[in-house]
This record gives C-alpha cells, structure tokens and sequence, in this order.
C-alpha cells in the first residue's frame, strides 16, 4: 500500500503513515478528483512491517472508519 523512507539515527525515530496509499494503488475516479478530496485506505487490519539494516519488525494496525 505505501512504503516510507525516514533516516535512522540511534535513539528514539518516529515516521507517520497519513493514512493514504502510494499513488500507483490508487485507481482514478472523476468524481473523487472533481472534488479535490483526500483519498484515504479503506478500514480494515493492515501489516506494518519495519527494517533498518538487517533488523526487522512487524505489528499490526486497525484502521477504523470516520465517524460522524
């Protein structure tokens, strides 16, 4: 869906997902562009996987949907 580059440095390092996929899995929708709204993933469960180096880390995350 997406992937984030970030620099590692030692110690504490943060990188945020703004819940949107990368743009070659998105598919056009006139009505969506007309508008000039964000498109955002759909809820669900998503994988997180995370590397530096050869060191690795998966976790799961939920996306929950917008409530009004």
């Amino acid at each position: 869906m997406r992937e984030l580059d970030a620099p590692a440095r030692k110690g504490w390092n943060r990188i945020v997902w703004d819940l949107q996929a990368d743009k070659k899995h998105l598919i056009a929708d006139k009505d969506d562009a007309s508008l000039g709204q964000t498109r955002f993933v759909a809820p669900g469960d998503y994988k997180l996987e995370m590397s530096v180096g050869e060191l690795k880390a998966e976790r799961a995350v939920k996306v929950l949907p917008l409530v009004r």
